[in-house]
């Protein structure tokens, strides 16, 4: 069973889940219980997780994506979304950053990678704690862009729909890997800072 790195000890304090209902310190232990065993791990989920699991439904399930792959599961739980984290990347942006994007791709002919690549930075997508649902405020757009309102497909670091950004052989993941210097989450060399 894989050890989680996050295990954090119970505390007095009660967690506000979903719109104002408390668990007890009581009912969050059995809940980071059953969710450890569900994730096959051999210490408890830490509390941290356990709300974040709560409350970001998509994260919950990228857990239970990655419970078969170690390297994803660890980066979950080491990684929980933060209430306030998630980001808004204005319309203007994404239209802009979307259009830079199509360009660069159009210039080597809207080449592709291979399956196994693209299998590849998928799987590290799906398993990345910046993977998020498209903005309501933001549908239109991305339902043009191919993303599913229905499903987590939108990367909140650049905004762009991850199953064409894996893709297109001139994207690249903007997220560094914590545990990989100098790669980013899809386990390629991140980009020359610009000059």
């Amino acid at each position: 069973m894989l050890q989680n790195p996050k295990t954090a000890p119970v505390t007095a304090a009660t967690a506000d889940v979903n719109e104002g209902s408390l668990l007890d310190e009581g009912a969050l232990l059995e809940e980071r219980r059953a969710f450890s065993q569900i994730l096959g791990l051999d210490d408890l989920v830490s509390e941290e997780v356990m709300i974040a699991a709560l409350t970001h439904k998509s994260y919950a399930q990228n857990l239970l994506v990655a419970r078969r792959s170690a390297p994803h599961l660890t980066r979950l739980l080491q990684n929980p979304p933060q209430p306030a984290q998630e980001k808004r990347i204005p319309a203007l942006e994404l239209v802009s950053r979307a259009a830079t994007s199509l360009a660069r791709w159009s210039a080597t002919g809207f080449s592709t990678v291979d399956e196994a690549t693209y299998a590849r930075r998928l799987e590290a997508c799906r398993a990345c704690p910046n993977l998020i649902a498209p903005p309501d405020r933001q549908a239109t757009l991305y339902r043009l862009a191919g993303a599913g309102q229905a499903e987590r497909t939108v990367c909140a670091k650049c905004g762009c729909v991850v199953k064409n950004k894996a893709r297109r052989s001139t994207d690249t993941c903007p997220a560094p890997d914590p545990d990989n210097p100098g790669l980013n989450f899809w386990g390629e060399p991140l980009p020359a800072p610009a000059r």
